[in-house]
């Protein structure tokens, strides 16, 4: 017995030391998460620049992170920035009474033909109906407004972390998860295993993603065509970026249609509406477990579910956490049955 206390003590000691450290980190979890992700998706490119470049670690770690930054940070934060701007000004003229949602819902119904009156469509229920939930919408703005910068502040933060962690990721990567995988009390093969499913389920969730982005960005570019915005092409393009962030399209198609309602289009208005949130919003739910589930070789069905849990649980994080815990829950079980199945034939050898 007195020989075991050590071990069962330095177990004791490295579980606690292990739980204060992660005490230490939780609330930059996210942060190391984008880390790891963005090492996955970019590691390819890590390897072209370091073997154009003769092996210089540093230099070419330090060029990836750049290019991240480049094509998807500084492009996401200035569409961002140009949103928060625009969003703040048109909810100051709401709450100051600039513009007046009732009065142009009942200029709209003025022009309603009288012969669908006298068919009897409660035209007046329709618009009142309408005009209340618009009116409530554009009261509640500017505190749903204020959380999102909150949001896209705290979500900063955890980039900025990322952006750091990644540059020893891609350098350090090869050294850090053989230690790992060392340290693993599981069997190589199995740690393997889970890394390849996470590898898959990253790219295949990422590359989803980014042509769900494009498709949305698409369908946008012709419904501001159609409703004779200008801009439509940059507006179409600036929603492709606005698809990968929290909220969605509704960054972009959302001010469109307030600054139609401001400007009494009340149709047009009214189209943007209908088309970004039933069509453009959906796109997402429908697409997305098809398109990942073809990566991952796991059901639609279960795709869906883990995305939208992982989105209630993390936010934005949630889109790739929540697929990669169903493939390790997959992939857990099939490597306990494998296990099981092996003892139980062993066993019934003998």
């Amino acid at each position: 017995m007195k020989s075991k206390l050590p071990a069962y003590f330095f177990l004791i000691l490295v579980l606690g030391v292990t739980l204060l450290f992660f005490g230490l980190i939780v609330d930059y979890m996210m942060g190391i998460f984008w880390a790891i992700t963005l090492t996955v998706l970019f590691r390819r490119v890590y390897q072209r620049l370091l073997k154009l470049w003769s092996k210089r670690t540093n230099l070419a770690s330090a060029a990836t992170v750049f290019l991240v930054l480049l094509l998807f940070i500084i492009p996401a934060s200035i569409l961002v920035a140009a949103v928060i701007s625009e969003g703040q000004a048109i909810v100051l003229l709401v709450e100051e009474g600039d513009v007046d949602i009732q009065e142009q819902i009942r200029s709209l119904a003025d022009k309603v033909p009288a012969k669908l009156i006298e068919w009897g469509l409660p035209v007046e229920r329709i618009f009142d109906t309408v005009s209340s939930q618009l009116q409530n919408l554009a009261q509640g703005s500017g505190q749903r407004l204020l959380r999102f910068t909150q949001g896209v502040l705290g979500f900063g933060v955890q980039l900025v972390v990322a952006l750091y962690l990644l540059f020893f990721f891609l350098r350090d990567g090869i050294e850090i998860m053989e230690a790992a995988l060392k340290a693993s009390p599981l069997k190589d093969q199995k740690e393997r295993k889970l890394l390849r499913r996470f590898d898959a389920v990253v790219r295949a969730t990422m590359k989803g993603s980014l042509l769900i982005a494009i498709i949305q960005g698409l369908l946008g570019g012709i419904l501001f065509t159609a409703v004779g915005v200008q801009g439509a092409v940059i507006l179409g393009s600036l929603m492709v970026i606005a698809s990968l962030l929290p909220v969605g399209g509704i960054l972009i198609w959302g001010p469109v249609a307030a600054v139609l309602f401001a400007q009494g289009d009340m149709t047009k208005g009214i189209i943007v509406v209908v088309v970004g949130s039933l069509m453009i919003g959906l796109i997402d739910n429908l697409l997305r477990p098809h398109l990942v589930a073809s990566g991952t070789k796991m059901p639609d069905y279960l795709i869906l579910i883990s995305t939208l849990g992982g989105l209630s649980w993390f936010g934005l994080s949630g889109l790739v956490i929540g697929p990669i815990i169903a493939a390790f829950f997959i992939t857990s079980w099939e490597m306990m049955s494998e296990e099981y199945s092996s003892e139980q034939g062993g066993s019934d050898m003998i």
